[in-house]
């Protein structure tokens, strides 16, 4: 069982590692992308001032880090909801055998079927 749930946990790592860093390239290009553009038609030609440039990678970096923790704290949610449905599958198996011990331990005193447990 902690086999199980060892390769899950980093196969889950791995999965959300791998869209962070998705999302961060797509930010990363986008933001670039969008402000020289932007550079682009505010001087009509191929911007010749580094400040244009300079915009561009800050907006850039924004861009990325921004898309990078949304990502992650859906990723996160996601990994927390997974986590909420294998816990609640082990209770019910838990409640299942409880139920059958005091079952058990009641047909042994009241005898079969008198109780209504299940």
């Amino acid at each position: 069982m902690l086999d199980h749930l060892g390769r899950d946990f980093l196969r889950a790592i791995r999965h959300a590692l791998g869209r962070v860093l998705q999302g961060w390239l797509i930010g990363l290009l986008a933001g670039a992308l969008i402000a020289e553009v932007a550079g682009f038609f505010v001087e009509g030609d191929w911007p010749r001032r580094a400040f244009v440039h300079v915009a561009a990678i800050a907006l850039a970096v924004t861009l990325s880090y921004a898309i990078a923790v949304t990502v992650a704290m859906v990723e996160g949610v996601r990994g927390m909801m997974a986590a909420a449905t294998q816990l609640d599958d082990v209770a019910k198996v838990a409640a299942n055998a409880g139920l059958g011990v005091i079952d058990a331990a009641v047909d042994a005193v009241d005898g079969p079927n008198r109780h209504g447990i299940r």
